[in-house]
């Protein structure tokens, strides 16, 4: 497979390693990941983009990016601050050495483990195609592409050329999408063999007289126009198809790109100069490219059907529907007369939908997730932690999130700087950890507070979790029972253990510390809950369970000589735990089914009447061992303990209770004395 398994990135952008290259694992699923303004989110996708858009350059252009005196370098700050033969001057500008950097690079592992790479030599060539096939047939859109759309003054007309040359003349191709040359290479060809002559002095350029230049001129500007022509009319047609089919928008709202000055060279400039004082103006024939115009048409349905034009739509419509018709013309491109279907091919999506509410981030989101996750793997990266829950929401709606990694991403003042990567697939104590190295320590008192609620429920008996009436506890409260459990089975809870408890409990019982961000938390407090989660850890273990009867088995008691029968359901284990030698019987709470006396049901002997018991609404819970002891309090019935487990039995079998109960080295009885049924191994 050509999804991406591994992102590997060393040096580059705000990731600094001393050794090797810090490693993000996609493993061939889409991507979800949240990071705040400054964490290094859009890092890795800029990291993405650098290698991949590297199938357009040539390698000296991308030796800048790994040259520490280039302005357009992208070495890691605190990388260039290690390297003693770097200097810095006052402005942070780098002004020695003159080499290219050392031990940076950007990485991608295929599933197939194709590695992908750039770094001080450039690119392999000999993955050239790869890398140029997965770069052709995926993609990568931020939020600065939508805001070009409607970043214009109400007076001016919207104006997409410089969007059209940066965002997609790369991915449209010449001779009506035949050729394998882009609009964007054919643009920097004809710009790049101007058939002028420079005057070096001014910076101006006057047309070559040479016939044949002129006509290669004319000639590929021409062919230029007549693709692109073609393209926004195909763009025309597909962006109306994404907005009212994909997006699902229904407003009458039509759009339309119209090519209104062609790209052309024939633009003469007269030669202006002063002389005494005095400005003239000379006819050089001078020449130069002009400022091409695409603008952008909205036209909306009027009542009888015709349509009227929307002049100046930044000034007419809210930016949420510009960025929906911007997205539309965007996720044009997507199509797959554009774009075919091709093993490994992304859509990677940086703070795209910060513009728009809620409810539009919805319609979009449907069809990122229901459309485009179909043929490409999804990158979405955010800053928006609510955006981000959403997106969690969503995907679990669909039940797809073992087809996502998830993963949050925050700054780290140690480690030199090199960003905390937290996968949610790591449990609470992980997360508490990575939080903690990144210095936010209210997160990691969470995911702490979290981590001890799951080591001392697990090794309680699952009755002992939940009230009566099925709700669950504090954590303070399974504590005590932890505590008692522990004594019971011969492991006392040590005295430093039940110290780092209550040094922790304002930290992690306090339900500010759960529900209020803004609550001052300290590092020595966390360090000594992080000790008391490893001491739980090492010194505790679950106890061994040996169950006997598992939870919604039936019993029915049968009396040998009343016509009495009772019938319940177990809901829990009945179980012997054990830790080392020591044993204990672990009893579970039961609902209580029926009863009858004397053939009628659900007899009340207290009232003798029928009782009121709504078995569906409303069931009776109450203990295995209370069960046995309310049975014995029936005088009319004279039953004892004996009596009770010998007649129990499970239900459509002829196994009895006490035989089991023998049989696995338990001896049932009634101590009068407390007054409680005890359950003891002989």
């Amino acid at each position: 497979m050509s999804n991406i398994d591994k992102v590997r990135i060393h040096n580059f952008k705000a990731f600094y390693t001393e050794a090797d290259p810090e490693e993000i694992n996609f493993n061939g699923n889409h991507l979800l990941m949240y990071g705040e303004n400054g964490s290094g989110k859009s890092s890795i996708y800029w990291s993405l983009y650098t290698l991949f858009q590297s199938e357009t350059k040539q390698n000296i252009e991308i030796n800048k990016y790994f040259t520490p005196t280039h302005d357009e370098q992208l070495l890691n700050f605190t990388y260039l601050n290690q390297r003693p033969d770097f200097v810095i001057d006052v402005n942070g500008k780098i002004t020695n050495p003159t080499d290219i950097g050392k031990n940076a690079e950007v990485e991608v592992i295929l599933e197939d483990t194709t590695s992908l790479k750039i770094n001080k030599d450039g690119k392999s060539e000999t993955l050239k195609n790869k890398l140029e096939e997965l770069n052709r047939h995926s993609d990568f859109i931020t939020h600065r592409l939508l805001v070009n759309f409607y970043n214009f003054r109400n007076s001016k007309e919207i104006n997409l050329w410089e969007v059209f040359v940066r965002d997609f003349f790369p991915f449209l191709k010449m001779d009506k999408n035949k050729s394998k040359i882009t609009l964007w290479q054919k643009l920097k060809e004809i710009e790049n063999n101007m058939p002028f002559n420079v005057n070096d002095a001014t910076g101006k350029f006057k047309r070559s007289k040479s016939k044949v230049k002129q006509k290669w001129m004319n000639d590929e500007i021409t062919a230029f126009n007549s693709d692109l022509e073609y393209w926004i009319g195909r763009i025309n047609v597909l962006a109306n198809i994404v907005y009212k089919e994909e997006l699902k928008i229904k407003d009458n709202i039509e759009i339309f790109l119209k090519y209104d000055e062609p790209f052309r060279y024939d633009h003469y400039k007269d030669n202006e100069y002063v002389k005494d004082g005095k400005k003239y103006i000379q006819g050089t024939g001078y020449a130069a490219f002009n400022n091409p115009i695409l603008k952008l048409h909205i036209k909306r349905m009027n009542e009888d059907g015709t349509y009227s034009l929307i002049h100046r739509p930044q000034a007419y419509l809210n930016e949420a529907k510009i960025t929906q018709i911007a997205l539309s013309i965007r996720f044009s491109l997507l199509d797959k007369t554009i774009k075919p279907d091709y093993p490994g091919q992304f859509l990677a999506l940086d703070d795209l939908l910060i513009s728009l509410d809620m409810g539009n981030r919805d319609i979009v989101l449907d069809a990122i997730l229901n459309i485009y996750s179909k043929r490409f793997k999804i990158y979405i990266f955010t800053h928006e932690k609510s955006f981000f829950d959403f997106c969690v929401f969503k995907i679990e709606q669909r039940k797809q999130k073992k087809d996502w990694e998830i993963m949050e991403i925050h700054s780290n003042d140690l480690e030199g700087g090199k960003p905390v990567i937290i996968p949610s697939v790591l449990n609470p104590y992980d997360k508490a950890k990575k939080y903690f190295a990144a210095k936010d320590y209210t997160t990691a008192s969470l995911y702490l507070r979290k981590e001890l609620e799951k080591l001392v429920i697990e090794r309680l008996p699952e009755e002992y979790t939940k009230t009566i009436d099925g709700q669950f506890h504090n954590l303070e409260h399974y504590w005590k029972l932890f505590i008692e459990r522990y004594q019971k089975l011969g492991k006392v809870i040590s005295d430093d253990i039940k110290e780092y408890f209550k040094q922790s409990k304002l930290l992690i019982l306090n339900p500010a510390a759960h529900h209020n961000l803004n609550l001052p938390v300290y590092k020595l407090e966390l360090e000594r809950a992080f000790k008391l989660v490893e001491k739980i850890y090492d010194e505790y273990p679950i106890p061994q369970l040996n169950i006997l009867l598992t939870k919604g088995m039936t019993l029915v008691f049968n009396h040998p000589t009343e016509n009495y029968s009772f019938e319940f359901m177990l809901q829990g284990d009945l179980s012997i735990n054990s830790i080392d030698s020591e044993n204990e019987v672990t009893t579970p709470k039961c609902k209580i089914i029926n009863w009858q006396f004397k053939s009628v049901d659900l007899w009340d002997f207290r009232k003798n009447n029928i009782s009121n018991y709504n078995v569906t609404k409303k069931p009776m819970l109450d203990n295995f061992d209370k069960v046995i002891k309310a049975h014995i309090q029936l005088v009319p019935l004279s039953i004892s303990a004996e009596m009770f487990l010998n007649n129990t039995n499970i239900k459509y079998t002829n196994s009895s209770l006490n035989d089991l109960l023998i049989n696995n080295g338990i001896n049932a009885y009634f101590n009068f004395v407390n007054r409680e049924i005890v359950f003891e191994l002989i």
